[in-house]
């Protein structure tokens, strides 16, 4: 991207209106003609096809994007380096920013895609989950939403489905076997990746099918090393000298890469769509089996992975990097969540009650609170985190609650997994993180706020046997209260979401964004 925005003099040509038509009309040109690659091309002569007098619109809107991106963290009051004669306030900037973007993609999409196309999509996804900030309207789920959320909703399915129309159409879902240099083979494996990972976030907030299926993508994986190293002149894959082993991960297992974790995020992302497929299939008679075949596959994924891609709370006092630490933590979480999707959806549907249910709500939970004890750190890495409590934090908090509850009223039925006194504190602490991680001008602060009331009625129920109640604290996961066997009266399969009013879209854009 530097390349391009270092050609871009060069592109406009100069300030005149007749300059900027004639570079217009030249990158309608270039964009209506197809990339011209071959198998001896090197990086610089690809990055000169297409900036400079070369520039093509897909490349514009990625420019655009990314500066649009990059001034939400800017506070609006702050005066931005430009023109002076103008306007030159971040939000003002920003809208300018934001419809040129607009005006971009519908440029781009009457043009065949490629994989700087997918880039853009991509990136614009990204932009669809923040841009909403600014008209102080909340993105909901589907099933409880205003016309206004509605809207979002739909924008930000429409944009993961042209997304998807770019992948097939370009026959993007199969691994390139054109000739095409390794550059571009790894540039289009990593575009697709990071689409796949798109397509399983959105399709499990929004509780629908993903549309980019596995069972018709090569599903393999960009190698683990990036472009400056395809670069050098004595980087080759060879019998003698591979960069990567055979599982395709880097050699050098100590050092991580944003394609490490793009490469990561992929596998994981195969993980929830079969988690998905579980909990969305209409079939739930062979529930059980088939739940049992995906949790063994994912645990044997799960244990293949690097060394270097392992998650540990005490990774944040070794002195390693906050970013690349607190990109760790949401990928183990992201693992732990369709673990979890996955046990809640076989507990509605059968009669079964996996023990292993309670130990994946409590590592969900644990993990979360981290954020609570590393909380300056984190703080300057994210400036929103109540969706990380939202979405990972509160459905295990709450399960973990309603077993409390259930075993206070047959103490005789007691869970022997659930440390009890280290349950009961961590649910403490959860709660009063409820209070900060949402400010009361925050826009999940009520839903914080009357998460963190519920759960403390749960507790004092739990604590005092003899608290009496007239109506009991109805669950968030759930219009049918807590009575009777705890997690059986669950109906989680994302249903709390229809309970709530919360913004999810730091959240997205930040497991989109995981260290690259």
């Amino acid at each position: 991207m530097k390349t391009a925005l270092d050609s871009l003099p060069q592109t406009i040509g100069g300030p005149d209106t007749a300059d900027v038509q004639g570079s217009c009309l030249r990158m309608f040109e270039n964009s209506s003609q197809r990339l011209i690659v071959h198998q001896s091309m090197a990086i610089e002569e690809y990055y000169l096809g297409i900036t400079g007098l070369n520039m093509r619109w897909e490349v514009i809107g990625n420019i655009l994007i990314l500066a649009a991106v990059t001034l939400l963290d800017i506070p609006d009051t702050r005066q931005l380096d430009s023109d002076q004669s103008q306007d030159s306030s971040g939000l003002c900037l920003l809208g300018k920013l934001l419809s040129a973007a607009d005006r971009c993609k519908k440029l781009c999409s009457k043009e065949d895609g490629n994989e700087l196309t997918i880039c853009f999509y991509y990136n614009y996804c990204i932009l669809a989950t923040l841009r909403h900030d600014d008209s102080g309207v909340n993105l909901c789920p589907l099933e409880n939403v205003s016309d206004a959320n509605q809207h979002l909703v739909r924008e930000l399915w429409s944009n993961v489905s042209d997304l998807a129309t770019v992948i097939y159409s370009g026959g993007y879902n199969l691994d390139p076997k054109d000739g095409s240099p390794l550059f571009l083979r790894q540039l289009r494996r990593r575009c697709f990746a990071a689409t796949f990972f798109v397509d399983k976030t959105v399709a499990t907030f929004l509780k629908r099918p993903p549309l980019i299926q596995s069972r018709y993508c090569d599903l393999t994986p960009p190698f683990d090393f990036d472009e400056d190293e395809m670069a050098k002149d004595d980087f080759f894959i060879g019998p003698t000298a591979q960069p990567v082993d055979q599982n395709g991960w880097a050699m050098d297992r100590g050092k991580l890469r944003p394609i490490t974790f793009i490469r990561f995020r992929f596998i994981l992302a195969i993980i929830r769509e079969q988690a998905l497929e579980v909990v969305l299939t209409i079939d739930k008679q062979n529930l059980a089996e088939q739940a049992a075949r995906v949790l063994q596959e994912a645990e044997t994924t799960w244990n293949a992975r690097p060394a270097s891609m392992h998650y540990s709370s005490t990774l944040w006092d070794q002195g390693r990097d906050h970013e690349e630490v607190w990109s760790l933590m949401l990928l183990h979480l992201d693992y732990w969540y369709s673990i979890f999707l996955i046990y809640m959806t076989v507990v509605q549907h059968t009669s079964t009650k996996p023990p292993a249910i309670y130990s994946t709500a409590m590592e969900l939970l644990s993990t979360v609170l981290i954020i609570n004890r590393q909380r300056i750190r984190v703080s300057g890495l994210r400036t929103d985190l109540s969706w990380a409590f939202l979405f990972y934090g509160l459905p295990s908090a709450e399960l973990l609650a309603h077993e409390l509850l259930r075993e206070s009223r047959n103490p005789s039925s007691q869970n022997a997994q659930l440390p009890h006194s280290e349950l009961i504190r961590n649910l403490s602490v959860f709660m009063s993180c409820l209070d900060w991680v949402a400010m009361p001008a925050h826009r999940n602060h009520g839903l914080c706020k009357q998460a963190a009331i519920k759960l403390e009625g749960i507790l004092d129920q739990t604590l005092n046997p003899r608290f009496q109640q007239q109506q009991l604290a109805q669950s968030i996961l759930t219009a049918d209260g807590f009575g009777g066997d705890g997690v059986s009266n669950l109906d989680f399969s994302f249903d709390w979401c229809q309970f709530s009013n919360w913004d999810p879209a730091p959240g997205l854009s930040a497991l989109y964004n995981i260290s690259g």
